[in-house]
């Protein structure tokens, strides 16, 4: 081979190198492009199932509120709101005066202690023997409450027994009679604080649940402070015996008013047994009208389709 075919031959071999170089660096470029296209394509895919989602969740809340908006309003065809807010404030009302005394008898210690002859030792039985009562009707009213015929004799009759065993420790000068009558006022007490949150969740809407229970549960803690403010002004002013008379005095309308109440707005079994027939019926109501959206979307469906091919 001649000098001049060797430098022919590595001059093709160099062209050769070049153009596989240069075809590599292309095939390279080809490749990360269309692994950026794909990535992106992956990106926007993904953004649309997250805006789908998203869409999907307001939808199902929308609907979730609908729903609850148009059961309140078919169980409010039953029930009067009026009526139910009345009771609401009553119930609590009657919580606020059946905890005063919880207030008044610390407040007016001494003043008992000195009309009644007592030691420290009896005014701390005293003050304690009212949550035996407690205790031991918690047990009673959960038997009770079960039926529901009970309900409302059991409330009234609460009320004014525990108005007169209150009256009744302002008159009497004995201390195991008052002893006895602290245990019946406890006792007497619980029937309507176990009923008072049970009777709020049951007929307050979604929007006045959080609120309602909240204001029944300060019931207690408020009388208990009515107690102390009206004590220390009756025992400036009057007799510590006037902060009872009052106490007792005040639980009586209440009372009166619940007997005038009809019976289905204390009957919790009762109400919650509406509810679901309010929900059933709207559900009801709410399938019905989407079969009916379904057939006559269908109907509309077909008569393009026979215009179509009539034409």
């Amino acid at each position: 081979m001649t000098p001049s075919e060797v430098n022919r031959n590595g001059k093709q071999r160099d062209t050769v190198l070049t153009l596989a170089k240069s075809a590599s660096e292309n095939l390279g470029g080809n490749d990360s492009s269309s692994d950026i296209s794909s990535s992106n394509v992956i990106k926007n895919d993904r953004e649309e199932d997250d805006e789908q989602d998203d869409s999907k969740k307001f939808l199902d809340e929308a609907a979730v509120k609908l729903e609850g908006r148009l059961i309140e309003k078919e169980f409010y065809k039953h029930y009067s709101s009026g009526v139910i807010q009345l009771v609401f404030v009553i119930i609590f009302l009657s919580n606020v005066f059946i905890n005063v005394d919880h207030g008044s008898l610390p407040g007016c210690s001494g003043e008992i202690k000195k009309d009644l002859s007592m030691n420290n030792f009896e005014f701390g039985l005293l003050g304690s023997v009212v949550y035996g009562g407690l205790t031991v009707g918690a047990g009673v009213a959960t038997g009770i409450y079960a039926k529901s015929s009970w309900i409302k004799p059991t409330l009234i009759c609460s009320l004014l027994l525990n108005s007169l065993s209150i009256w009744l420790f302002t008159v009497s000068n004995s201390f195991y009679f008052n002893m006895f009558l602290r245990f019946w006022i406890g006792f007497f007490q619980v029937f309507l604080v176990i009923f008072m949150p049970v009777w709020g969740d049951a007929f307050s809407s979604e929007k006045q649940k959080s609120a309602w229970l909240t204001f029944l549960l300060l019931a207690s803690p408020l009388g208990v402070v009515g107690g102390f403010t009206l004590t220390s002004f009756m025992v400036g002013y009057a007799n510590w015996r006037w902060s009872f008379y009052i106490q007792a005095a005040c639980i009586v309308p209440c009372a009166i008013f619940l007997i005038l109440t009809p019976a289905k707005y204390l009957d919790v079994e009762e109400t919650v047994r509406v509810r679901k027939q309010c929900a059933q019926a709207v559900q009801q109501k709410l399938y019905k009208s989407l079969n009916t959206q379904s057939i006559r979307r269908e109907s509309v469906k077909d008569e393009v389709t026979n215009v179509e091919t009539e034409a």
